[in-house]
């Protein structure tokens, strides 16, 4: 090897490098949750379109629909838990009770507006249950990524005051 090519390293350079490998993870982990949501939205909405709508938008992220999705799978594992254990399962895993009470009014609601079961809806449910319980992981995975850049941000201080720009949030100041 050659002397001139080697570059000074400081302090510092350890700390950009193991953030650039944990941004790199949490953009994987990103991915592959979006992907995953999609692929049990698709499977939702192939057996049960209303249900489908039930957990629209920020539904499929939170804690109260995932872990109902992850236990319950889908319309059949549902309407057979009923709605108190369903609303048990909700509350249970959500942060405030009035939100997964609405969801679960949602979710019966949805559950009643479909009276055909779909051939094949067995098994999309047991597909809807791993899905779910895969984005579950990858959220707290990406929660644990995004605790260990918090740590490593307090070696860069220009990253915190790039946080006090709205909308600058703490993956943005690291990059």
């Amino acid at each position: 090897s050659s002397p001139d090519l080697l570059l000074p390293s400081g302090p510092g350079d350890a700390v950009v490098s193991e953030l650039k490998v944990l941004l790199s993870l949490d953009e994987d982990m990103r991915k592959e949750c979006t992907s995953t949501q999609t692929r049990l939205r698709f499977r939702l909405a192939e057996i049960h379109p209303a249900l489908e709508r039930a957990f629209s938008g920020h539904r499929l992220r939170g804690s109260a629909g995932l872990a109902v999705l992850e236990r319950f799978g889908g319309p059949h594992g549902l309407s057979v838990a009923g709605r108190e254990s369903v609303l048990a399962e909700a509350v249970s895993a959500s942060y405030k009770a009035s939100p997964a009470e609405r969801l679960v009014d949602d979710i019966f609601d949805a559950l009643g507006q479909q009276t055909v079961e779909v051939p094949g809806s067995i098994m999309a449910e047991q597909a809807v249950s791993i899905y779910a319980a895969r984005v579950r992981e990858l959220l707290e995975q990406r929660a644990r990524v995004l605790e260990a850049v918090e740590d490593l941000l307090e070696f860069k201080p220009e990253a915190w005051l790039l946080q006090t720009i709205p909308g600058v949030d703490v993956l943005t100041s690291a990059r």
